[in-house]
């Protein structure tokens, strides 16, 4: 959890909270996670927040999905009775598998966030895994479960700002996605990294966070 310098402790004033997804992390475990270093930087670049953020571990690497999108309501939660947060400021972001996570809990809890940016995930198990289309009606269904495209338009009921780097081989899924919102009318922007693979550019960052910042959840 971080917390800014300039947090208004003495006047108990709502804030805006931020929450981040982390990406897959091989050999992740809680003591691992906890002794990290760099997760400020990683999703904000050189200058720190003015807002809590909230860096849940989410079980691990499950997509954050089931028990991994479980831990993040929980953490959320717990923050909230622990500190003053504003709940119609509640920004979601992540990246890589993170950013699969940010696709998915942001769709499927659209009334929960102000704004969310998922950075470089996926969004169709069938092409993310090359695999062949050639399976039963049943399974393509199952299969289909797992993929938050399947559910794009509820996008429209919150800030939608995507990112992916302009070579990264996440690409095709961003513009799977985006196409899905084109088609559907569901309002967005996107931001891509000019000549970036699967990293953030520092400058489109900027902008990025600059577009999110002081969003407030549409309760309509």
């Amino acid at each position: 959890l971080f917390i800014p310098e300039s947090f208004p402790f003495k006047t108990n004033t709502p804030q805006q909270i931020e929450v981040f997804l982390h990406g897959r992390m091989g050999n992740v475990n809680e003591i691992g996670f906890l002794s990290s270093r760099g997760t400020v930087s990683s999703a904000f670049g050189p200058t720190k927040p003015d807002h809590i953020v909230l860096f849940p571990f989410g079980r691990g690497n499950n997509g954050w999905r089931y028990a991994g999108e479980q831990d993040v309501i929980e953490a959320l939660a717990d923050v909230c009775r622990r500190y003053p947060i504003d709940l119609d400021k509640v920004v979601l972001r992540g990246f890589s598998m993170g950013g699969h996570g940010v696709w998915h809990m942001s769709l499927q809890h659209p009334g929960m966030w102000a704004a969310a940016s998922p950075g470089a995930g996926f969004v169709d198990t069938i092409q993310y895994q090359n695999m062949k289309d050639d399976f039963p009606e049943w399974q393509r269904k199952l299969l289909n479960l797992y993929d938050p495209i399947a559910y794009s338009s509820n996008a429209s009921n919150f800030v939608m700002r995507p990112y992916v780097g302009e070579t990264d081989t996440f690409y095709s899924q961003h513009k799977l996605i985006t196409e899905a919102f084109l088609k559907d009318g569901t309002p967005y922007k996107q931001f891509v990294g000019p000549n970036t693979g699967h990293k953030y550019e520092p400058e489109t960052l900027k902008q990025l966070l600059t577009s999110i910042a002081g969003k407030t959840r549409d309760k309509n």
